[in-house]
């Protein structure tokens, strides 16, 4: 696998001072009772909550503490419910009007998921913010979050500081468009409302497929969507990258900006330096196989140099990726495991 080539890889990716693994954020809201998640892990129906368990830190305990939550639906989770995401579908989310919509999302803040799986976090999911939301149906949504923003929650907080926002790739890409990037302002200003904004950069191409982001997407994307949601009242701290799972070179990419096929999306997200500051709030997965999430593995475990990624995070990868791979390091490596 050559993992002792991930060396290279651009600066460290910190927050606080402690190297990021999952997704999320060093800021957002700031009322001490609402859950600020560092990190997400959305996997969908895929089964791969065994490989989270075994390549991330080893036990629930570990990953509690880390700040991960877990986005649902899920038919397992290894996390316990206080660390799960209930979910709202945004098709049929724009399908009512403000009030009503502030009534879903209302609902399932305070709802529990299921019997079988239960959430007990106190966020919800908006699934996603895309193109149902243009023009008068992105002014509903922003009425709504206005609504739920004056609306204390029993947990803690209004019932917009407890929305989490992804928003769709189709409409990132309009917004550095003048022409078309009007017509999502009240969108994105309803989003600003919310917990946090997760920037999905994969582009859909039908249920459970999707296509890769170049790499001047890359670098253009998160600036468009940025200065938007900046716009629209969001602090940057709120913002993040939704990272799906790529495998190899993508378009616009060479061997100096991408050494190694495993990592590329990787060199990819952190090739301007407002990704990096994004990365260092925190990263989004999405349906991440095994062997990618051995490359996220990777790339949190050898940033480098800087600050020392968390020990339980780097020592529990390097076991993972022994087993998986035969990966021997130097005696005596500071990312040798202990």
């Amino acid at each position: 696998m050559g993992s002792l080539r991930f060396r290279t890889i651009l600066a460290t990716i910190a927050c606080a001072g402690t190297a990021v693994t999952l997704i999320a954020g060093c800021g957002g809201t700031t009322n001490a009772s609402v859950p600020q998640p560092k990190h997400i892990a959305y996997i969908s129906e895929l089964g791969d909550e065994g490989d989270i368990k075994r390549l991330i830190p080893s036990d629930a305990k570990d990953l509690v503490a880390m700040g991960l939550y877990r986005q649902m639906p899920a038919q397992t989770a290894v996390l316990p419910p206080s660390n799960r995401i209930a979910r709202v579908n945004g098709a049929n989310l724009s399908r009512h009007n403000a009030h009503g919509m502030a009534a879903k999302l209302r609902a399932a803040i305070d709802g529990t998921c299921s019997a079988a799986m239960p959430c007990a976090s106190g966020l919800v999911g908006l699934d996603d913010v895309a193109r149902e939301f243009h023009g008068a149906t992105g002014a509903h949504l922003l009425a709504a979050m206005q609504e739920l923003a004056g609306q204390e929650s029993p947990q803690g907080g209004s019932y917009a500081d407890r929305v989490v926002m992804y928003l769709d790739y189709d409409i990132l890409a309009e917004l550095g468009d003048a022409k078309r990037a009007g017509k999502w302002r009240d969108a994105m200003a309803a989003a600003a409302l919310g917990n946090s904004m997760w920037l999905e950069m994969y582009k859909s191409t039908g249920v459970g497929s999707m296509d890769t982001v170049s790499l001047r997407e890359w670098q253009e994307i998160p600036k468009a969507a940025t200065a938007a949601l900046v716009a629209g009242g969001a602090k940057q701290s709120q913002i993040h990258l939704m990272i799906g799972p790529w495998l190899g070179r993508l378009p616009g990419q060479t061997p100096q900006n991408c050494p190694d096929t495993l990592t590329c999306v990787w060199y990819a997200a952190a090739s301007t330096p407002l990704n990096h500051a994004l990365l260092r709030n925190g990263i989004g997965m999405y349906r991440y196989t095994a062997r990618d999430l051995e490359a996220f593995c990777v790339f949190i475990w050898t940033t480098d140099p800087g600050a020392e990624p968390d020990p339980k995070v780097r020592d529990s990868c390097a076991r993972g990726l022994a087993e998986a791979e035969s990966v021997s390091l130097a005696p005596g490596s500071k990312d040798a495991p202990n």
